[in-house]
């Protein structure tokens, strides 16, 4: 049964259930996305330019990117942010569990999908030369691999950090999730448990991190040690979009 949630302010258990609602819509999103990079370590930057097209057709549509990707990813954020301010709980807050899933949270809402975003997504299309709205044909792996190759240390440390950042903050939450809806979890005895939990916990979390981590890290690694096969007046639209960011003008 899900908590009792009637001695919380009236906004807590709407944004919890706005938050976990949109939990699927992000995890499916995930998978279909972060399966691209990995398949790169078996069939190259080839196989994962297909596995990313195939992937766009569901999260790169005229609705299925604003209602199925960005949408639940704004409402999650906004929704566990909010939760958090308005909480009174000092208590909740000191949570091993909670403070991993709040600190890897803010890190991917406040700086590493931002950059991510705008890097491969939004100033690709930007129609103004020298970037001429590169299309999605045009803006395959090689894009990727262009900057680990022009910019090695940052493009590692920002897609090192998004992933397991991120895989960190789904694992934690899954956890918060099963404890909540499923486990039997209220109020009255969750602080008696929640000690024993993130014990027996830690280590199934270090392994299913490390499964799911590894390969696409891997993946990574693969196409940054293949090298370039775009056209040269291809790379410097890539570069234009790059050095339209801060991070890649340091």
């Amino acid at each position: 049964m899900p908590p009792d949630n009637s001695s919380k302010p009236i906004p807590i258990p709407f944004l919890t259930k706005l938050a976990h609602g949109c939990s699927p819509f992000i995890a499916t999103f995930l998978i279909v996305h972060l399966t691209s990079p990995t398949l790169a370590t078996f069939g190259g930057s080839p196989l994962s330019t297909k596995s990313m097209l195939l992937g766009r057709e569901f999260y790169q549509t005229s609705w299925g990117e604003p209602y199925l990707v960005l949408g639940p990813i704004f409402l999650h954020a906004a929704a566990g942010i909010t939760k958090r301010l308005i909480s009174s709980s000092s208590k909740t807050r000191a949570r091993s569990v909670t403070s991993l899933l709040a600190s890897t949270g803010y890190a991917v809402a406040a700086f590493l999908l931002p950059i991510h975003y705008l890097s491969h997504r939004a100033y690709p299309t930007v129609p103004d030369l020298p970037i001429d709205a590169i299309g999605p044909a045009e803006l395959d792996y090689e894009f990727v691999k262009y900057g680990l190759h022009h910019w090695p240390v940052r493009s590692w440390v920002l897609y090192g950090g998004l992933v397991s950042c991120v895989i960190l903050h789904a694992l934690s939450g899954v956890n918060v999730i099963w404890r909540t809806w499923f486990n039997g979890d209220n109020a009255k005895n969750r602080d008696k448990k929640v000690e024993i939990r993130v014990k027996r916990t830690r280590g199934k979390q270090v392994v299913a991190f490390t499964g799911v981590t590894a390969p696409v890290l891997l993946g990574i690694y693969a196409l940054s040690r293949e090298p370039m096969m775009a056209f040269v007046s291809t790379g410097r639209r890539f570069e234009a979009v790059f050095q339209k960011l801060w991070i890649y003008r340091l």
